[in-house]
């Protein structure tokens, strides 16, 4: 049975695509369902929204509300954006 929230691109392989109700499959990023992800260090996520980044605007110019991983613009607002900066900036050195 499809679900409601699942916008699996034709291009997802199946073993990467779990189909489950909430879409929170880490690095599948075509999820509608916006809610952050509680699973996404278990599953070895980017961030707790990567599920969905997919079907978020790009701008014309990144800005504080930009993921800083894929550059759309962040379910989780300008707050998740910065922690994942701060993350990003902690891993790379």
């Amino acid at each position: 049975m499809a679900h409601t929230n699942c916008t699996k691109p034709k291009d997802v392989q199946p073993t990467d695509w779990s189909g489950c109700g909430d879409c929170w499959r880490a690095r599948c990023g075509h999820s509608r369902f916006k809610q952050p992800n509680p699973h996404w260090r278990e599953q070895h996520g980017t961030c707790k929204y990567e599920h969905c980044i997919e079907t978020q605007k790009i701008g014309p110019k990144l800005s504080d509300k930009s993921c800083p991983a894929f550059g759309h613009n962040c379910p989780g607002g300008r707050l998740q954006a910065g922690r994942c900066r701060e993350r990003e900036k902690d891993r790379a050195g």
